[in-house]
């Protein structure tokens, strides 16, 4: 397979009308090519990219790093998708933990349902624009309150600029304890791993 810098780049040159599928998909693009199927954003950007033949792969690196997490709580048997995607990692979840409960929604959630989880997944954008709340204090206090004892947060963001980052940053470390750090410069994406505890050496 490709390096994935390599792999978006080359899906996004193979992003033209031989390679499209026909639908209504919201204003965005669906293509498929060289073994992949991907959908694009108005702006080009690339959503989600799917093997075809292997939908449970996670072929992008955010996602891939997003998986980490699952790690550290002691179970997985409770899982929330906040932002579904293209949903590769549900597929994956689903596959890799069958028995585990996998619930997807939209932040609202959070305010509506207050059931402890292990494992929280956020990866919400409109475009390349993650949802203002998540960024607000109160907004990741809650993610904090739903988490089950030794549970994990994966937050997949997209800084705007290295300032926007470490405002973020600070936004985190004032409600969890442990903050992870996984950054991506050549896709921009930076995933938070996220614990009421510290995290592991």
């Amino acid at each position: 397979p490709r390096a994935s810098s390599d792999l978006l780049s080359h899906l996004l040159d193979l992003s033209t009308p031989d390679h499209a599928l026909p639908g209504d998909y919201a204003g965005h693009m669906l293509y498929e090519a060289g073994g992949y199927r991907w959908l694009c954003y108005p702006a080009g950007a690339v959503q989600c990219v799917l093997r075809v033949g292997h939908p449970r792969d996670l072929v992008l690196p955010h996602l891939r790093a997003m998986v980490l997490a699952a790690a550290l709580p002691p179970s997985l048997d409770r899982i929330l998708e906040l932002g579904t995607g293209g949903g590769g990692l549900l597929r994956f979840f689903a596959a890799k933990r069958p028995r585990a409960s996998i619930t997807m929604d939209g932040l609202t959630y959070l305010s509506r349902k207050r059931e402890p989880r292990d494992l929280i997944l956020v990866d919400l954008f409109r475009g390349r624009t993650p949802p203002p709340a998540l960024a607000d204090a109160g907004t990741l206090a809650t993610l904090r309150d739903r988490l089950a004892p030794g549970g994990a947060v994966a937050m997949n963001t997209l800084p705007p600029s290295r300032a926007a980052l470490v405002d973020l940053l600070e936004s985190v470390r004032g409600i969890f304890a442990g903050v992870g750090v996984i950054s991506f410069p050549s896709q921009g994406n930076v995933v938070l791993v996220l614990r009421s505890e510290t995290l592991p050496d």
